[in-house]
């Protein structure tokens, strides 16, 4: 993923990972450490505090980061889901290489994304059919909003909604880029899982 601002050891065998379930989140994954080359279980508000700092920026509305926490969350949910290379090569759900995944840093979290993850425990995006999807997310332009239902929500387009538009929560945003979408046929779902 590309950020709006510019412990076993690991297993090379596909067969170690089993994906998780599509309707029912779980309550941890499997996230390969590429510079130890380990294995830890992770659950999704620690992974999401150290991945939120490193793709939103901590000084963005708090709705925006709202809407970043639980797009993290719900993208790592559909790659546990659905797991993919490089990660399977290890025997994980999702490694910590940014140019595949999202930029995972241990201990990178700041009080503003901490508090917005805190804020979205437990919540998580899933499409008119119940099911977890696909939330990818890029950059996108600074003062631009970005294509609604588009299924690609726009980093800076979540700052630029909760800038001018501050009676939009996060789900009002997120909503935005994946209703009616190749994500979703109707409006999303959130809810705690």
């Amino acid at each position: 993923m590309e950020k709006a601002k510019n412990g076993i050891n690991a297993q090379s065998n596909s067969g170690d990972i089993q994906p998780l379930s599509a309707t029912s989140t779980p309550s941890t994954f499997k996230l390969y450490i590429t510079g130890s080359g380990t294995i830890t279980n992770i659950g999704f508000d620690t992974y999401a505090k150290n991945v939120l700092p490193n793709e939103w920026y901590g000084s963005w509305k708090s709705e925006s980061l709202k809407a970043g926490a639980v797009t993290i969350k719900t993208y790592a949910w559909y790659n546990a889901t659905y797991p993919r290379k490089p990660a399977t090569d290890y025997g994980a759900h999702l490694t910590d290489r940014w140019q595949n995944y999202q930029h995972y840093v241990p201990n990178s979290g700041l009080t503003a994304t901490n508090n917005a993850v805190n804020a979205v425990s437990g919540i998580f995006m899933v499409n008119s059919d119940g099911k977890v999807f696909d939330a990818q997310y890029r950059a996108g332009s600074e003062g631009d909003i970005g294509t609604a239902w588009g299924g690609v929500l726009s980093q800076w387009g979540t700052q630029y909604i909760a800038q001018n538009y501050p009676e939009y929560n996060y789900y009002t945003i997120l909503s935005y880029y994946y209703s009616f979408s190749d994500k979703s046929s109707g409006y999303i779902q959130t809810g705690n899982y």
